[in-house]
């Protein structure tokens, strides 16, 4: 006898207040109900969908969105992470000390890490845009360019010989260097845009 053709009676039905079917039974016997639990993702005010959480950086994961939700296409997991940053007052840059923008993610406490000074222009007798640095003080000060950031200090490059060069920077203006750790959270890149984990938008269907 097919489904469609047998007598189904309905001995036992319980909806919750939205009004869902929590339980059903039919000539006394449960009929599973079988849910899919949807997990929320969220950009501005927009979000996406996927079926489940992931632990590790991920390609091709699947999404859903729509209204009603739909299959959409795929967006690359990026499990939580910090982002290094480096800053001279209001300034960012790199590791590789180029400026840049405030990376995502929520701040920690800024840690100075060294002195420095950026040529500019006006500063004939050194290089314009080379960051310069100097270990010891008094009479035991040396100067040095420098070569690259590091969470804690800078890579020393060369050592600044010339006279000229080293009363140009012993009559500089040197500024705080700090280094900042982002925290951000979870995400999907999806659509060039990040979708960040927002749990109060889950959903069951």
């Amino acid at each position: 006898m097919s489904f469609w053709s047998a007598n189904y009676n309905i001995t036992k039905l319980k909806k919750n207040g939205m009004g869902e079917i929590e339980y059903l039974e039919l000539n006394g016997q449960e009929v599973p109900l079988k849910t899919v639990d949807l997990y929320a993702w969220k950009y501005s005010s927009s979000y996406i969908y996927t079926k489940e959480l992931f632990k590790v950086d991920t390609e091709n994961v699947t999404t859903y969105g729509g209204n009603p939700i739909a299959k959409a296409t795929t967006g690359d997991y990026v499990a939580a992470h910090t982002n290094d940053i480096w800053k001279i007052g209001t300034t960012f840059y790199t590791d590789e000390m180029v400026s840049t923008t405030a990376p995502a993610g929520t701040a920690g406490i800024a840690k100075k890490i060294a002195e420095v000074y950026i040529a500019t222009s006006e500063d004939t007798d050194l290089i314009e845009g080379t960051w310069y640095t100097s270990t010891g003080t008094g009479a035991s000060i040396k100067y040095y360019e420098v070569d690259g950031l590091e969470k804690t200090g800078v890579t020393l490059g060369d050592e600044i010989t010339d006279g000229e060069a080293v009363a140009a920077l012993a009559a500089a203006t040197f500024s705080e260097l700090k280094y900042v750790s982002y925290a951000e959270g979870e995400k999907i890149v999806y659509d060039s845009h990040d979708y960040y984990r927002y749990s109060d938008r889950d959903i069951t269907l």
